[in-house]
């Protein structure tokens, strides 16, 4: 065996060359490429979207949607499924006290035997950022729910567990409603305009129909900061700035606020050829309550990010402003050698 550093020569080429570019990998990238390999390894299914299912005012549920033996699953996780029942616990032992609950002698064996069984063994599964979780199959919840349900009619639980009970049927009425609206929004087509009507509630969060009395938005330090990436010198703001500062506030700012604000923005505020200008500023369309203060919580974001790279160094600031708060819309990239 070779000392670090020196030269195996019983040791592939491959090998060697593997083991190089690893070590340049950032820690993230190789957790996630050692997950994927324990997915193949393993046999472990790997969702590909997931997302959280409000019900009520009182849940939010991690859900996965995953292909198992080459079957479109709909998957809950187990945590989100112990909280919402009100079960303390976490993996095989939380799945135990779920599964207790429903083994009751009181309740047909037949019905329960084969949701308790799979209750308590939870599908692993890995998640869509490369989690390895435990979850449920979300029929198996709503028939567990079901089944909790029958339980209590038939005065098959103790005291202690109707709570349980209780908590499952809110479960199902909750989920009830979700499905409802979702087939009368297919039946109808409403699901096509849902989530314009989503985007146009948060425009109208956001921006105001008419221009506000001019005020100052956009901290000095801002363009300062922003002319010291560039290399260029800073006279003040009294000095003419030159016409690439706006292309790069509507990049820094405007592009990385919301999903449409920008698109917006132009239409409502249209550039003038003759006059080569807009109408007016984009702040000004901005609304008090929600507009103006995103806009300043966004960039002292920015401006703290601006600090912390060195004079001209534009692209290297642009390249990690667009891993860390990418414009809305655009895909996350990934940066895997920042070595400043």
């Amino acid at each position: 065996m070779s000392k670090q550093g020196e030269f195996d020569p019983e040791e592939s080429i491959q090998s060697q060359g593997g083991k190089a570019r690893a070590e340049k990998l950032s820690p993230e990238k190789r957790k996630e490429i050692a997950s994927a390999a324990a997915a193949v390894r393993w046999k472990t299914p790997v969702a590909s979207h997931s997302g959280s299912l409000k019900i009520g005012p009182w849940a939010n549920i991690q859900c996965f949607n995953v292909e198992i033996d080459g079957e479109a699953k709909r998957m809950i996780s187990q945590a989100s499924f112990m909280d919402i029942v009100g079960v303390v616990g976490s993996g095989r032992a939380g799945a135990n006290r779920i599964g207790m609950l429903l083994d009751n002698p009181l309740m047909p064996p037949k019905k329960t035997s084969g949701i308790i069984k799979a209750i308590q063994n939870p599908v692993k599964l890995i998640t869509d950022n490369r989690l390895m979780i435990y979850a449920y199959d979300s029929i198996l919840v709503v028939e567990y729910c079901k089944a909790m349900m029958e339980a209590r009619r038939n005065s098959a639980l103790p005291d202690w567990a109707v709570g349980y009970a209780e908590a499952c049927e809110r479960v199902v009425i909750s989920l009830a409603g979700v499905a409802i609206a979702a087939l009368i929004d297919e039946a109808t087509g409403f699901q096509l305009v849902r989530e314009r009507n989503a985007l146009a509630a948060l425009l109208d969060r956001y921006l105001r129909n008419e221009f506000s009395a001019w005020a100052k938005r956009f901290p000095d330090d801002f363009y300062q900061e922003l002319f010291r990436l560039r290399g260029w010198e800073w006279k003040g703001m009294k000095v003419n700035r030159p016409q690439c500062v706006g292309n790069d506030t509507k990049d820094l700012v405007y592009s990385r606020l919301e999903v449409g604000i920008l698109k917006e923005l132009e239409i409502k505020n249209p550039w003038i050829p003759e006059k080569n200008r807009r109408v007016g500023y984009h702040h000004s369309l901005l609304t008090d309550d929600f507009g103006v203060p995103a806009l300043a919580q966004h960039l002292h974001t920015i401006i703290t990010i601006m600090r912390g790279f060195r004079d001209g160094q534009w692209s290297r600031f642009k390249e990690f402003l667009d891993v860390t708060m990418p414009k809305k819309g655009d895909s996350v990239q990934f940066l895997l050698d920042l070595d400043d």
